[in-house]
């Protein structure tokens, strides 16, 4: 198991302190850094050879041909909001809803811990 520590390092001091774990360096492909879980992987496809040499441009293209909207979980507020503009049959309340439950103190438990 990682350090506590720096599991919970800010992403922000991370780009910082240029740690290679959790910044994605054209080209490269690190243990567990180049595979399905990167974002831009995702979007250009699960094809190596297609991602290394260039993958921003083809994830761009991808998600510009495939999407209307991508969001973030960075940017909640945001992607709620231009979700309910977008489509706001299906998205009406999405962020007053979204807010609703985060004031609840909500514990998930396993009665039948391994």
């Amino acid at each position: 198991m990682p350090n506590p520590k720096w599991v919970n390092t800010e992403f922000d001091q991370c780009v910082l302190n240029s740690e290679n774990v959790r910044t994605f360096n054209k080209g490269s492909l690190l243990e567990h850094n180049g595979d399905h879980r990167r974002q831009t992987l995702f979007s250009c496809g699960h094809s190596k050879h297609k991602c290394l040499l260039f993958n921003d441009t083809l994830a761009k293209h991808n998600v510009e041909k495939d999407y209307d909207v991508v969001g973030t979980c960075e940017g909640t507020n945001i992607t709620l909001t231009v979700l309910e503009n977008y489509i706001p049959r299906y998205f009406q309340g999405a962020l007053n809803i979204y807010y609703m439950g985060l004031d609840k103190d909500i514990q998930n438990s396993n009665p039948s811990k391994p």
